[in-house]
């Protein structure tokens, strides 16, 4: 597809940012949000990204190389947050569920997010 050929990008929307415990409700909040908005949102989960990681990822994460351990963080916090702007910056608004537990996390969603309505 040529440059010329792309869809042209919208007004950025919205994501609205569903943080807290794991079993929590955010899940079950967003999804009935989801539901019930006059427009349609992406759900876009934390849970979702995790399950494409192989079995045993962050096992003995404590044990593990710290520059691996912080390349695999950034890395799955870079991608989700990368999803989201991609629907974000084509006008299509998120519920952004997540358990952000690391402070870097946090930066990371801040530094990926920051030109756009959160």
């Amino acid at each position: 597809m040529a440059v010329a050929d792309r869809v042209p990008l919208a007004e950025a929307a919205a994501v609205f940012v569903f943080n807290g415990p794991s079993s929590s409700g955010k899940t079950s909040l967003c999804s009935a949000l989801q539901s019930r908005l006059v427009q349609a949102h992406q759900h876009l989960q934390l849970d979702a990204f995790r399950a494409m990681e192989p079995a045993g990822y962050w096992d003995d994460w404590e044990r593990q190389p710290p520059d691996l351990v912080a390349r695999r963080l950034a890395a799955l916090c870079r991608a989700m947050n990368a999803a989201v702007s991609a629907y974000l910056r084509h006008g299509l608004p998120v519920l952004l569920d997540v358990a952000l537990t690391h402070p870097e996390s946090w930066r990371y969603l801040l530094e990926d997010l920051a030109d756009l309505p959160v």
